[in-house]
């Protein structure tokens, strides 16, 4: 195996240092914030309803970049096909152009989706009456939602017709697996290598810093947040034991 270029342990010490100083400030901040909402309370705008009009708001921006990168990759999809192979760099260019707006097409759409759970997650509840219950939700939300569900169709068409691959609109991870595979070598180590920085960033300071984040709520609520501790604790535990298939597969 080999091995590269390694910081010292100096610097190291000096890079553990600096995330410990920047955890206790955050804290400080936190705590300080958390003492004064605690004594006078949030301002009255400061409210469940105005924070999802935000982010319904932060959505509709979001997706509206998807439909913009998602006509600008079919555009230069039609201009790649429609120059001469003689004209070198403007086919590179129009090549490297073309799969970067469809990236970030795909891209915009995950996050509105997530956003758009995220809404309809907190727009939905119970109010429970002596005799009955009552059900409420954001129709806009569920109508958005739906809206992207057909979107969807359409981001995979794109990536059907650049790709030239026919994948389907709600693939299974080895369809996804397969697809992977058939892309150049190139962007697939991109891919390999942002995987595992996306794994070791959150299995070793994202997640962590949630323990510590979800602590300090814990003392400014005085309440413990056993659910959110749990949730945080499956996805710790499910990143590392999942790498047991790695193992089994590369040194069997």
């Amino acid at each position: 195996m080999k091995q590269g270029k390694q910081i010292s342990t100096k610097q190291r010490w000096m890079r553990y240092s600096a995330y410990m100083l920047i955890s206790a400030i955050l804290g400080g901040f936190i705590g300080f914030f958390g003492v004064l909402i605690f004594k006078f309370s949030l301002p009255s705008y400061l409210n469940l309803d105005n924070f999802l009009i935000f982010l319904r708001i932060i959505t509709f921006v979001i997706f509206a970049g998807t439909v913009y990168f998602g006509v600008k990759a079919n555009q230069n999809y039609k201009l790649y096909h429609s120059i001469s192979d003689e004209d070198e760099e403007r086919v590179d260019k129009l090549y490297k152009k073309m799969y970067r707006n469809l990236e970030y097409a795909t891209i915009s759409f995950n996050v509105a989706v997530s956003l758009t759970l995220l809404n309809l997650v907190l727009g939905f509840g119970f109010t429970f009456l002596e005799e009955s219950a009552i059900m409420y939700g954001s129709i806009f939300d569920l109508a958005f939602y739906i809206i992207l569900l057909i979107s969807q169709v359409f981001i995979v068409k794109l990536t059907q017709k650049i790709r030239d691959y026919k994948l389907s609109a709600f693939a299974t991870v080895k369809e996804v697996k397969e697809f992977m595979e058939a892309m150049d070598e190139g962007e697939k180590q991109a891919n390999y290598e942002m995987s595992f920085q996306i794994v070791f960033t959150l299995n070793q300071i994202v997640l962590p810093g949630l323990y510590l984040f979800l602590f300090l709520v814990s003392m400014l609520l005085h309440e413990r947040q056993i659910m959110a501790f749990l949730v945080v604790a499956f996805l710790h535990i499910y990143i590392n034991v999942m790498q047991v298939r790695m193992i089994r597969r590369y040194f069997k």
